[in-house]
C-alpha cells in the first residue's frame, strides 16, 4: 500500500489561493495533513492508556475505537487518493478526465468538511474555508449530476451477474419481477395445499 514517507512532515502542508489548489496532489497532500495528526493524537492516546491500565492489551481496547480505527481509515483515504490520482493521469479522453477530476474533488471536499474538526488543528482550515468547501460541493453535486446515470451505468454489475429482477438496468422493475413470477413452473396453477386451506373454512 505503499510507505508512511509522509509521516516526517511536522505541520500542515502550505495552503495556496491560486486555481493549482485544485489538483489532486493536494488533496493527497490533504490526506496525508490527516493522518499525521491522528497518528500523532493515537500515539499519545495508546501511551496515556499503557500508563493507566498497566498492559498492552486493554491499551489498545481503549485506543481503538476513536483514535487507531479512525487513523486506519484515514490511511484507506489517503491510499485511495493515490489511486484516483494514477487513474486521472492514465486516462487519455479530456472529457472523461474531466469528470474523474470532479468526482476527485467532490470526494475529497466531502472528506474534508465531516472531519472539520482535525483540519482545524493547527490552523490549517479556518471556517472560511469550510463555507467555501460546503458551496463547491453544492456546485459538483449539480455538475455531475448530468453525468450520475452514465457513471452508474459504468460502474453498474452487469444484469447477467446480478440476476435480480428488481435490480435489472432497465428500470422496469415491477414488469420484470412479474416475467419472472410468470416463467415459474405451475404458476397458474393450484398450490398442492389448497385443500387443507378449503377445510378451514
Amino acid at each position: 500500500m505503499g510507505s508512511f514517507f509522509f509521516l516526517v512532515i511536522r505541520g500542515p502542508p502550505r495552503s495556496t489561493q491560486s486555481r493549482s489548489s485544485a489538483a489532486s496532489d493536494v488533496y493527497k497532500r490533504q490526506m496525508q495533513f490527516r493522518v499525521n495528526v491522528l497518528a500523532h493524537s493515537s500515539t499519545m492516546k495508546l501511551q496515556q492508556n499503557m500508563s493507566k491500565y498497566g498492559n498492552n492489551f486493554d491499551a489498545w481496547n481503549a485506543s481503538l475505537q476513536y483514535y487507531f480505527k479512525p487513523l486506519g481509515l484515514a490511511y484507506g483515504d489517503c491510499y485511495c487518493a493515490g489511486e484516483f490520482e494514477r487513474v486521472i493521469n492514465s486516462t487519455q479522453d479530456p472529457s472523461l478526465k474531466a469528470i474523474f477530476i470532479q468526482m476527485l474533488q467532490l470526494w475529497a471536499f466531502e472528506i474534508i468538511e465531516k472531519d472539520q474538526h482535525v483540519f482545524s488543528q493547527m490552523n490549517f482550515l479556518k471556517e472560511i474555508h469550510f463555507k467555501v468547501i460546503r458551496e463547491k460541493i453544492q456546485e459538483l453535486c449539480y455538475s455531475l449530476s448530468r453525468e450520475a446515470y452514465k457513471i452508474l451505468d459504468i460502474i453498474a454489475i452487469p444484469d447477467e451477474i446480478l440476476g435480480a429482477p428488481i435490480g435489472l438496468s432497465n428500470g422496469e422493475m415491477y414488469k420484470n419481477f412479474m416475467n419472472v413470477v410468470r416463467q415459474a413452473p405451475g404458476c397458474y396453477e393450484r398450490p398442492s395445499w389448497w385443500k387443507e386451506l378449503k377445510g378451514l373454512q
